[in-house]
């Protein structure tokens, strides 16, 4: 149901609880064409303050009103507004109205509503596949149900409508009366042209944009729907199109949709905006277009050399195709093109020039070995060509020269890259990857004009030095130096190079992964804005003391560090510790804290020589203890998990059950009232010697049946699991505490609902993959109380290390009953408190 009709299915519901009621209808329309006094007019007459008299002019409307409605109860309902002026002149003040009165406003700018202070939104939804198909029946059909032979045809048209009611309405109308044959003849035509009507409706918030918005809008609609906004903001920044206000002021317009990070519009308003561009031109010449998405367009034009200066955009998404044959001169006339992505890496297209004025290259598999000796990249901020077959950039010096406003250098996966200038001086340049440039052995000087640097990306490199001048990155923040080879450093020239970073105060990521690296120097400690310190693969027994001083330390990963024997005093901000195949590790110190509002995660496994867990399960307990006032925003969401070596699930988890799924039957009241978490302990073993690319286990939070999805790092996820690359060879356990906050928002709703008995089943069902096996599990949601035996009853263990004890080792079991195991995966566990 649509804004304007909702609005007046309530007016006729609640009108006659009002002593006077107006419904000023297109607000937006009549002010263009009249002006607002006549809407005043019609205001003032309906609420009768004012009958058969005209009004003098705007301001004296506005006095009347205003000193009127303060002494009457009316409902008032201004429809269509697109200004905030028209609702200031219409009486839509809080200060304004008698008591009792009510103002509900129709806008396509819900920017306008917040300016206002409205008392409250609601955002009217697209109809349902059920309401939409109801609605087109009846307008299509003057009745509920279609005859047979149409029910085909009417999904389809449902189906192009995508639930907006106006699309529902003027296509039932065209279609009412008409042959099954004329209905296929309107299909085929929408799918090529659009129905003018509908378009002109939607082109209203459009044609109110600000010049820069609807190129967005523009771009969006052509190329970027449903892309990630990470993604987008930068390539309009690159256009100058200043996105983070222009995509605000789309949102607020409900022209484009943000959700799980994702932009997007719907379908009919992408189809406007690109009959707009296609309406730029006559349909066979679409050279005179602004944009070029599709590929027969596209190939058109770079086979038969027609360009124009028109275009500004070309995006060719991967189709897989093969051996192109595009006019090697086809980008010459293009001087306006400031946008080029080509994602088809089959194409085998040499080009001779590309357009001077581009500011976005983005070229995946760039066939030639270099650039074109014509191209004067002045204006390029960020050019990509990974996996490209580039061996230079260019052929001569020249053009390095002319990169002043470069910020983004992307070759990653330019195997044959072998040759760099001999000094970088990009003054703008932020980013620089050549992450798997495999026969890149040197890096180049470093300018003393590159201070803006920020990430430099030299994973899967041959280099094995970096230069002095690496001190001018003053402001870099993450580096990382993850060797092609590992074999290829030694450890005296990885002591050097690492020493040569300590100079740099600003670097917050440094991976240094297999880099042979067998002690880690006491220096480190000058890095203090370090905040993920990535050491996987090394030969050191020990890390120095003075790692206690990074102040700034999040996340430290020592993966596969098999000669590390035990951890220093780590520091108070470290958020999460990963060990994965550290065998020789035997003690982890002591991480409560007793005064801070987190504690670590940890994920250790295949540490065997670390069996004991009684400091692991004191400091799950710490978790719960401090979750009344919320989780630390350090756990990325609303949970807290950990991984250690062990086989025994604790009693404290009340509902235990062999299997892969546990189920609570809660009574509602408990839930309302004192409800706090919900704590998840996970036996389990990897039935894999090798490594592998997906989680051994993963669990899925279940209400009443429904899957529960929760807010990611990255937005919306269905499950939990504990890592990619985790292989535990023995037994382990994994704890995991979840707050309702977790939830995904939309499915928040499901908690609060209960039987008929006024029970609710809370759950865990666990997922396991062809590498996991899960032995048994167990579930305790966490009540106020709970907190209050925990604060009473833990005691904090009085060692300073977490460190093995007597008889964990036999109750280890390997399970080699697994045959036995797999038949009761599939068993289904309900428990009533």
């Amino acid at each position: 149901m649509g804004k304007t009709t909702l609005a007046r299915v309530v007016y006729s519901m609640i009108s006659n609880q009002f002593e006077a009621c107006s419904f000023v209808a297109n607000v937006r329309e009549v002010c263009e064409k009249y002006g607002i006094l006549q809407l005043q007019q019609k205001l003032l007459n309906d609420l009768s303050i004012l009958r058969d008299m005209n009004v003098k002019d705007v301001d004296n409307a506005v006095y009347m009103i205003k000193n009127r409605l303060r002494h009457k109860k009316i409902l008032l309902i201004i429809d269509d507004v697109n200004e905030l002026d028209q609702m200031n002149k219409l009486g839509a003040k809080h200060d304004w109205l008698g008591p009792g009165s009510r103002v509900i406003i129709t806008t396509r700018d819900a920017k306008l509503l917040t300016t206002q202070k409205v008392d409250g939104i609601y955002e009217a939804k697209v109809l349902s596949n059920g309401e939409a198909f109801h609605l087109f029946n009846l307008k299509a059909f003057d009745k509920e149900h279609p005859p047979k032979d149409y029910l085909k045809l009417s999904l389809a048209f449902v189906h192009y409508a995508g639930g907006l009611p106006l699309a529902i309405e003027v296509l039932g109308s065209i279609l009412n009366g008409r042959s099954t044959f004329e209905w296929k003849s309107v299909l085929d035509r929408l799918r090529e042209f659009p129905e003018r009507k509908i378009l002109n409706v939607l082109q209203i918030s459009f044609d109110g944009l600000h010049e820069t918005e609807q190129e967005i809008f523009l771009n969006i609609a052509c190329f970027f729907n449903h892309k990630n906004q990470e993604t987008i903001i930068p390539i309009l920044d690159c256009l100058e199109l200043y996105p983070k206000i222009g995509l605000s002021t789309l949102i607020e317009k409900s022209l484009i949709k943000l959700e799980d990070n994702q932009l997007w519009m719907h379908d009919l308003l992408q189809e406007m905006g690109r009959d707009i561009v296609r309406r730029e031109c006559p349909k066979d010449q679409p050279e005179k277009r602004s944009r070029l998405w599709l590929y027969e367009d596209i190939d058109n034009v770079l086979t038969n050399n027609t360009g124009t200066e028109a275009i500004q955009g070309i995006v060719l998404p991967f189709l897989g195709t093969e051996g192109a044959q595009w006019n090697p001169e086809s980008f010459s006339k293009m001087n306006r093109l400031k946008l080029l992505i080509i994602e088809d890496s089959y194409l085998m297209y040499d080009p001779k020039n590309l357009p001077n004025g581009l500011r976005y290259l983005n070229w995946h598999g760039y066939p030639s070995k270099s650039l074109p000796t014509s191209f004067q990249p002045d204006e390029l901020i960020e050019l990509h060509l990974c996996f490209s077959n580039i061996e230079q950039l260019w052929t001569r010096a020249k053009p390095w020269e002319m990169l002043k406003k470069l910020i983004v250098l992307n070759l990653e996966g330019c195997k044959n890259l072998k040759s760099l200038p001999r000094k970088f001086e990009m003054k703008s340049l932020k980013i620089l990857i050549l992450s798997n440039c495999s026969k890149i052995k040197t890096i180049p000087e470093f300018g003393e004009n590159m201070g803006r640097v920020k990430d430099l990306y030299l994973n899967g490199t041959a280099i094995t030095k970096l230069p002095t001048s690496i001190g001018n990155l003053s402001g870099l923040v993450s580096l990382d130096l993850l060797p092609f080879n590992p074999l290829s450093r030694s450890s005296e020239s990885m002591g050097l190079l690492l020493s040569s970073l300590f100079g740099l105060s600003s670097l917050n990521y440094l991976n240094l992964s297999n880099c042979n690296l067998k002690e880690i120097p006491y220096d480190i400690a000058c890095l203090f804005s370090l905040e993920g310190l990535i050491l996987c693969g090394n030969n050191f027994s020990c890390l120095p003391e003075s790692i206690a001083q990074l102040s700034n330390l999040k996340v430290l990963k020592v993966d596969n560090c098999t000669s590390l024997q035990s951890f220093p005093t780590l520091p108070l901000n470290i958020g999460y510790v990963e060990g994965f195949g550290c065998s020789s590790l035997e003690t982890v110190p002591v991480l409560l804290r007793p005064n801070s509002s987190f504690e670590p995660r940890l994920f250790l496994s295949n540490c065997s020589k670390l069996t004991g867990n009684q400091g692991f399960i004191d400091l799950f307990f710490a978790v719960i203890k401090k979750s009344p006032q919320g989780l630390s925003p350090n756990y990325h969401g609303e949970r807290y998990g950990m991984v250690f070596p062990g086989s025994e699930i604790p009693e404290w988890f009340s509902h235990q059950c062999m299997g892969n799924e546990v189920n609570i039957m809660e009574p509602f009241s408990h839930l309302c009232n004192d409800w706090i978490g919900i704590a998840v302990c996970i036996a389990f073993c990897s039935l894999s010697c090798r490594q592998i690319n997906y989680s051994p286990v993963h669990f899925r939070w279940r209400v009443n049946g429904k899957d529960m999805s929760s807010v990611g790092i990255n937005g919306r996820a269905s499950n939990y699991c504990i890592s990619d690359v985790m292989v535990a060879l023995s037994d382990h356990i994994w704890l995991w505490y979840l707050l309702p906050q977790d939830v995904w928002e939309k499915d928040r709703k499901s908690l609060w609902e209960c039987d008929a008995n006024g029970f609710r089943e809370i759950g865990i069902k666990i997922d396991n993959t062809d590498s996991g096996l899960v032995k048994k599990c167990g579930l305790r949601v966490v009540y106020k109380k709970d907190i209050e035996d925990l604060n009473g009853n833990v005691v904090q263990s009085g060692n300073n290390s977490i460190i093995p004890y007597e008889g964990l080792k036999e109750s280890l079991n390997l399970w080699p009953m697994v045959n036995i195991m797999r038949s009761q995966v599939g068993t289904r566990n309900v428990v009533k408190s």
